[in-house]
């Protein structure tokens, strides 16, 4: 379990400021650097699974910010450059709203039976991004979805378990697990707090470690 600083939360205002209409083309590209760079990113680079939760139309307009899992039908992927995403379920604010899932390569069943079309379709026309619309592999178990996953990637040396990262969700990167491949890497870093030991996940279909 790390904890990635206590302001490691997605959905905070950090700064405001009026700016004259004179001055937007000079001051707005400062100001979109700016908020870049308070941009939290999960501080790992070429994972082999990138485990959400839950996903959700009130933590992103994609279900998953795009910023935070690097894959994106739209915009071009970057960090952590996950080869397998997986979600496990979506928040009831989203009201079966799904769209943006097609950036993951599978979701459990749970997920599945909660999916709505309409919105989903409608907000593919809007955004006229068709890759969010697509639904992904379905496992019935959480515990399947993992194994997919690395069972399926292909750059993964079979000898070692995986570098894994789960999130509870993209909005909040203040805390979340990995796995043991990745500790050595976590000690390393002066943003990461290591905390727990090392133990093994019994997976249950409502109970998640980060709930």
């Amino acid at each position: 379990m790390k904890k990635y600083g206590e302001d490691a939360v997605n959905s905070e205002t950090a700064y405001i400021e009026a700016v004259p209409a004179s001055q937007i083309l000079m001051r707005e590209p400062e100001l979109l650097t700016y908020a870049k760079s308070l941009m939290v990113r999960i501080p790992f680079d070429n994972i082999d699974v990138l485990m959400v939760s839950r996903m959700g139309k009130e933590i992103s307009g994609a279900g998953m910010d795009p910023n935070i899992t690097g894959r994106s039908g739209v915009l071009a992927d970057g960090i952590p450059h996950a080869e397998k995403i997986a979600v496990l379920d979506i928040t009831e604010k989203s009201e079966g709203n799904s769209a943006g899932m097609g950036n993951a390569d599978v979701i459990t069943r749970r997920l599945y039976d909660k999916i709505d079309p309409f919105p989903v379709y409608v907000n593919s026309i809007t955004c006229r991004d068709t890759t969010g619309a697509r639904i992904p592999v379905v496992m019935p178990t959480d515990d399947l979805v993992l194994r997919f996953c690395l069972h399926t990637c292909v750059r993964r040396d079979a000898s070692r378990s995986g570098r894994i990262v789960w999130l509870r969700d993209t909005a909040d990167l203040s805390r979340f697990w990995i796995s043991e491949q990745l500790i050595e890497e976590a000690a390393q870093d002066k943003r990461l707090t290591i905390i727990g030991k090392i133990r093994a996940i019994t997976f249950e279909d409502t109970i998640h470690p980060l709930s």
